[in-house]
Formats: structure tokens, sequence, C-alpha cells
């Protein structure tokens, strides 16, 4: 596991990331990853040193998928992918081509991982890993912590972290907790980056970030924001810096399923931010 921080000049790989990460303070695009004009002349742009975390949820085949690659290479990003609650019974070879050309272009990649609030079986975690890991070649997961126990569960998720880092080549599996909120300092020594926020404004302007939270590098923090407009998209992008969250994806997509589409300000999101 290693810990993302700040802008650097190298994408991590799964060889090199934890110590890159933690000597530059990077989660960076990588040299392949095509330049974005910020349209401003040389001026850097407004939000320069964020990043985007991607729930890239949407077909691996499409104009999203292409889009959502673009903005996570060129602005030191990563992807959050899910195959079939999880990473599915059998090996998507389409799925499996997305991931290997999104990680080529310097994009670090995650697969979600149920775990039931930490009472699913052991061996059914332990196996979904594997299959990330094996089929998929990930840099990491994702668990999602709604519900779960900040006085004890910690501990059972950091097991689960310690198992995706031993099928992890270089040993230091990226890991994102969903829902971790910021009610549990604890989560901060299981995770790499928390989301501490998801779902519309309001979720987002409830964030009152604690002492713990402020002792942290912003890109720790991440915020996924929906059924946001042209109109709001910088406002909710500085309220994100305002509560020290340095990874952001904001969309004007909204529910039942806000994670599906690419925003239709994409553009103007990633010149926002690219580096």
């Amino acid at each position: 596991m290693y810990f993302l921080l700040a802008c650097g000049t190298e994408a991590p790989s799964p060889d090199s990331a934890g110590d890159s990460a933690q000597d530059t303070g990077a989660l960076d695009s990588g040299d392949s990853a095509a330049p974005v004009d910020s349209g401003d002349s040389g001026q850097p742009p407004p939000f320069e040193g964020m990043h985007l975390g991607i729930p890239a949820l949407g077909a691996p085949d499409g104009e999203a998928w292409s889009g959502w690659v673009a903005g996570a290479a060129a602005t030191g990003g990563w992807l959050y992918v899910n195959v079939d609650e999880g990473p599915g019974a059998t090996k998507d070879n389409t799925w499996a081509a997305a991931i290997a050309g999104a990680r080529a272009e310097g994009v670090v990649v995650v697969g979600y991982v149920g775990t039931e609030s930490g009472t699913r079986d052991a061996d059914d975690v332990e196996r979904d890993i594997g299959r990330w890991a094996a089929w998929f070649d990930v840099d990491g997961v994702v668990f999602d912590v709604v519900g779960a126990d900040c006085a004890t569960m910690p501990t059972w998720y950091a097991e689960q972290v310690a198992l995706a880092d031993s099928k992890d080549p270089g040993g230091d599996a990226f890991v994102v907790l969903t829902g971790a909120g910021t009610a549990c300092e604890g989560w901060a020594a299981v995770g790499d980056v928390l989301v501490v926020a998801s779902g519309g404004a309001s979720a987002l302007a409830a964030v009152s970030p604690p002492a713990w939270m402020e002792a942290l590098p912003p890109q720790r923090f991440a915020a996924f924001v929906t059924a946001v407009s042209a109109d709001e998209r910088a406002g909710s992008m500085q309220a994100a810096v305002d509560a020290g969250i340095g990874t952001v994806y904001v969309t004007d997509d909204v529910d039942p399923a806000p994670f599906d589409a690419l925003p239709t300000y994409w553009t103007a999101e990633i010149e926002s931010i690219a580096q």
C-alpha cells in the first residue's frame, strides 16, 4: 500500500509506486499522457494540484471510458471500476483490454471488492481480490466501508489490504475506501484515499474537516459530487478545496446512475486541473 500525496513528475507503477509516492508526494499521469491546454495563456489552471478520482462505472468500450482515461491521465488521477459487483464470475476480456489500455497511459486503476461493511466471508473477499489481480492486473482495490463500525472494523479492513498487497507485484496495492466520511480517523491508516463525500452538492457542503484530516495531504481525500450544473462546477470544486479535499469527480449526471456517462463539461473540468 502506498499513500497518495501531491503532484510529481512520474507515474507510479506496481513495482515503484510506494517509494515514488512517498518520496515525491505524487500520483502523476506519466510521460505518455497527452498534455491538456489550460487555455489561459500560460497561467496555471485554477485547481492545479488537484487530481481526478473517477468512478468509471459505464461501459469500458464507449465514449465515456475514453474520456475518463484521458482525464485521469492528464491530471494524475485514478479510475475506480466495477465489472459485475466486483471482478465478476469469469474474466471479461473487453474490460481486461480497457484496463490494460488505461494503465498503459499511466492511469492507476482500482477494482471494486464488496465487503458488506466487514461482514462478508473473508474467503469471498480474498477470491475477488485475487481475480482482480489475476484477470485484470489492476493497481489496487476499492472497499466500500459505509456502515462499518469504525471502532473495530479498521483492523478487519487492514487485513484485507494486506491481502491485496500480497497479490500486487510490488507489494503496494493502491487502496480506496468509499463511504469513509470524516468521523473515524482509523480509516486513514487503512486506505490511501478516503472518499469522504459522495452525492449532491449538499454532501460536499456537509464536510467539516476534523483536525486529523487537516493534518494529512488533501489528495488523501476524495469527493464524488453529482447533479452539478455547468455554472456550479467551479464552485463545487472550490468547496472541495476549502474542505481539504484534493481529489474530485464533479458531474452533472444524476441518480439512479450518476457515474455511467461523462459530464457535459468534461473538457473544462480537465482543463481546470491539468498539470
